[in-house]
């Protein structure tokens, strides 16, 4: 019976052939890995996926996770193996080792945020994309002030105006972010800077949005060459300070953190 893991065989030819990650264990940032070392990783991984992990998968689909007096619990075979994984340290796997992981190269696990992509085809289209691989949502998820459905929705302009997105992490909600709709945002802009000085922006503007376009169509039209910046403007806490009234990121300008709002002209009669 064929293993349900990856196979080894396409992730050497995505890794080593089509992105050519050699090249990205060239930069100094790297100087402890080689392709010898990431293969001995992946092999590793891999064992443990098949000795130990795979054997779960069926207690895990006859037990399930229950939601008991506000605590998640997995099945209790769950707990040894997240144990080996503790140990072996995969779950720091690619943190950087100034913060106290092993700092290997991205492509060795990597993530995606898609939430805001989704927020920014929400406003364009209208429709809040329901999720439609499901046959309903589970008795205890909690939804109290959410709107969970399996169909697409249809939303009114003023239903669009702005979206709070989220970070989440296997403790719960780590930070979330306002982000203003277009058309509020064009509105505040115009507020401020007048409607003739707008235009001027918008004109100057259509360069930039032909120049996006072509380049949306050449990765399309696979034209492009991946772009990869790992660990690039990354910041810690020696960046971050506060002061009596404010707050400072790396270089930047003091954030003030006084409660007088710096946008009250541009929503004046709003």
């Amino acid at each position: 019976m064929p293993q349900q893991v990856a196979e080894r065989r396409d992730q050497d030819f995505v890794i080593w052939e089509q992105m050519n990650c050699e090249e990205i264990l060239k930069h100094e940032t790297y100087r402890e890995f080689n392709k010898k070392t990431c293969d001995m990783i992946l092999t590793e991984a891999r064992a443990l996926a098949v000795k130990e992990l795979l054997p779960l998968l069926a207690e895990g689909d006859e037990q399930g996770v229950r939601f008991d007096a506000g605590v998640v619990k997995v099945p209790e075979s769950f707990h040894r193996v997240y144990k080996l994984i503790q140990e072996g340290e995969w779950n720091n796997l690619g943190v950087p080792e100034d913060m106290g992981g092993q700092g290997a190269p991205a492509f060795i696990g990597a993530a995606a945020a898609d939430q805001l992509v989704t927020t920014l085809g929400v406003w364009q289209d209208g429709i809040l994309p329901g999720i439609a691989t499901i046959d309903e949502i589970a008795s205890d998820v909690h939804a109290s002030h959410l709107a969970l459905g399996k169909q697409h929705t249809e939303l009114e302009e003023d239903a669009r105006r702005y979206a709070v997105i989220n970070a989440k992490g296997f403790g719960g909600n780590n930070a979330s972010a306002a982000v203003l709709a277009p058309a509020v945002t064009e509105s505040m802009m115009k507020s401020r800077f007048g409607v003739q000085r707008f235009k001027l922006w918008q004109q100057r503007n259509e360069a930039v949005r032909e120049k996006a376009a072509a380049y949306d169509e050449a990765n399309i039209n696979g034209e492009t060459s991946p772009v990869y910046k790992f660990d690039s403007g990354v910041l810690g806490e020696a960046d971050v300070s506060f002061t009596e009234s404010g707050l400072r990121i790396g270089e930047n300008a003091l954030i003030d953190l006084q409660p007088d709002n710096p946008y009250a002209d541009m929503l004046q009669g709003k």
